[in-house]
């Protein structure tokens, strides 16, 4: 050994770019794989040995499903989903959901998924019950309604996911179906039609906000007059092959409204968007606050969300809220504004995450997770940071003791 461990140090002193290399090929699998790699062995091994009892402890098991690659698809159909989603690392969720206690694996959202999903979340014996959860962060590989695709393929293997299902994600993505839903439903939002390039030209009272039908994270383009319009018309068609939305821009504070739970959410502290500073909790007065937890928690009923949404709030020059977005996708940045919310209320991004699996896995009646803190009772209450932690303290700790016995 020692002869063998000279020889290995006297390579690693003459030919140094060997480490090099293998260090780069591990920051490389850590950071672009997501530890993909390496992951699985244990389940195979498990079943290589014929059912012998594992050497790893068994722990309650989380997919994350995102998409990252776009070439697990039969073929090329329509628009491509944009290189931008597919460079968002879910490093942090991996290790978030390891640290609770979970067995956390990430997986592709694509035509190779359910095979994979079927070994690792089997159901349960007997009952059929979902044998984990997904932790769907999937924004699709291609086409229109492409933040449906993996849902609806959840849907079909009855595996537990979280978030809306895809008819609610559907119309959520499809901002003129969303706005006309959620007015139906009597929740404030701005006006809005749409256009395409073959349609006559409109004069709408401007500005006017102009952006991609079924394109959420599309750009939006504000115009000052009828030619502003017409351009911004013909842009989206040539860049996302979609009709128009042609809405009234709401001037006014801007405020942002996590929701966390179901049933009656959790309405966390609300932030606020000034300028390029945000402020969280948001200085509001009780009034007003009430008034814009209310247009949220209407919009999260009437747009089908389930487990989290943000739902974004324009206070007009009269002092009304109006809904201006519904997000469920995308929106667990570890310092996003729904984090922020979330850390006011006493969730660092660990808790937040274990929540959000938390709240889905009771949807489902899915085998007992990690206890997290419970959302409180009154969905207008903010909890302060030190009874939430204690509560998440007493939580995690019978947990645990639950779990040696």
């Amino acid at each position: 050994l020692i002869g063998q461990s000279t020889v290995v140090g006297e390579i690693a002193v003459r030919f140094p770019e060997l480490m090099i290399t293998q260090l780069i090929a591990i920051v490389f699998i850590a950071e672009f794989l997501d530890y993909r790699l390496l992951e699985p062995w244990p389940d195979r091994l498990h079943r290589l040995l014929g059912g012998a009892k594992p050497w790893y402890a068994e722990q309650p098991r989380v997919a994350v499903v995102r998409n990252r690659w776009n070439t697990g698809v039969i073929g090329r159909l329509n628009r491509p989903a944009p290189r931008k989603y597919r460079r968002r690392s879910v490093r942090r969720v991996l290790h978030a959901l390891r640290e609770l206690g979970y067995t956390a694996r990430v997986f592709e959202g694509d035509i190779d998924m359910l095979r994979e999903l079927r070994s690792y979340l089997p159901p349960e014996p007997g009952t059929g019950r979902p044998g984990g959860v997904v932790l769907n962060l999937a924004t699709g590989t291609q086409g229109h309604g492409r933040f449906s695709q993996v849902p609806a393929m959840l849907e079909m293997a009855g595996v537990a996911y979280t978030g809306p299902d895809p008819i609610a994600l559907a119309r959520i993505a499809d901002r003129y179906t969303l706005m006309s839903l959620l007015r139906e439903a009597g929740v404030p939002v701005p006006l809005v039609t749409v256009m395409n390039e073959s349609a006559e030209s409109m004069e709408p009272p401007f500005p006017v906000a102009a952006r991609p039908r079924c394109e959420p994270d599309g750009s939006r383009t504000v115009a000052t007059d009828a030619a502003d319009l017409r351009h911004a018309v013909k842009r989206v068609a040539r860049r996302y092959g979609q009709d128009t939305v042609v809405e009234e821009v709401v001037q006014g504070r801007e405020f942002r409204v996590a929701l966390l739970g179901n049933g009656r959410p959790e309405c966390l502290p609300l932030l606020e968007q000034a300028a390029k500073r945000r402020i969280c909790p948001a200085s509001v007065d009780t009034a007003l606050a009430e008034r814009i937890r209310g247009v949220a928690l209407a919009a999260f009923s009437a747009a089908g969300c389930r487990d989290y949404a943000r739902i974004d709030v324009r206070v007009d020059a009269e002092g009304q809220p109006r809904v201006v977005d519904v997000q469920c996708v995308g929106v667990l940045a570890r310092r996003g504004s729904f984090a922020l919310a979330a850390e006011a209320a006493g969730y660092d991004f660990r808790r937040l995450i274990g929540r959000i699996v938390e709240v889905a896995a009771r949807r489902y009646q899915a085998p007992a997770v990690v206890g997290i803190a419970p959302a409180s009772t009154d969905s207008h209450a903010v909890v302060s940071l030190a009874e939430r932690r204690k509560a998440t303290d007493r939580t995690l700790a019978a947990s645990h003791t639950k779990g040696s016995r």
